[in-house]
């Protein structure tokens, strides 16, 4: 293979400053990846699949799903437009989070119970706890906690900071909720159809 051909993809600007290899840069971003939700559930999503973990589809699905759509809608990609391997990136990894989830669902039959809803919010706000720690710390703005994003997203439209958080705080509830509905629905008519079938059995031994 031609050096210059390698020494080109190690050069500083290959493909932007976060993607140089071996630079502090990069291995620092490897380090801090956890850090922003739909990059973690990307490895998660990928560890669930394999372990087949009821924790880690409850966090995909109650909250992954949520996030990784608007994501979609309203992508991050700051100056790394089309072509660039961030577009492409930021596009197949947030659908990859939402595909997981709903194959985790429809083949796999698993679903979130009542107490994913509780476990999901409260590990959920340690972990925001944590990381705005974090971005006071460095100075950073992972989850988008320490102020909006510069591009156009969903908080636009919400309060400025600190009380956007509140609303996050408010509109990752619903969501949840939202996303345990059908199965609250289901276990609803099953429950019905089983006092059902109790009556009727019962009306046959009594007559």
């Amino acid at each position: 293979m031609d050096i210059n051909i390698i020494n080109q993809f190690f050069t500083k600007d290959f493909l932007g400053a976060p993607f140089q290899i071996f630079s502090a840069t990069h291995l620092i971003a490897l380090g801090l990846v956890v850090l922003l939700m739909c990059s973690a559930l990307v490895w998660l999503n990928a560890l669930m699949l394999i372990t087949r973990s009821q924790g880690i589809y409850d966090f995909a699905y109650l909250l992954g799903i949520a996030g990784a759509l608007q994501a979609l809608l309203t992508p991050d990609l700051g100056i790394y437009g089309y072509p660039h391997y961030r577009f492409f990136q930021t596009f197949i990894s947030h659908g990859l989070i939402v595909s997981a989830a709903i194959y985790m669902t429809v083949i796999e039959e698993f679903r979130p119970a009542w107490k994913s809803l509780l476990r999901v919010l409260v590990w959920g706000n340690i972990y925001m706890a944590v990381v705005f720690g974090i971005n006071r710390l460095i100075g950073s703005n992972y989850l988008f906690i320490a102020y909006k994003p510069p591009t156009a997203s969903l908080l636009d439209v919400l309060p400025p900071w600190p009380w956007y958080i509140l609303w996050i705080e408010g509109i990752a509830i619903v969501s949840a909720l939202l996303f345990y509905t059908p199965f609250a629905i289901k276990d609803w008519r099953a429950n019905r159809e089983l006092k059902n079938a109790g009556k009727s059995r019962l009306d046959e031994i009594i007559s």
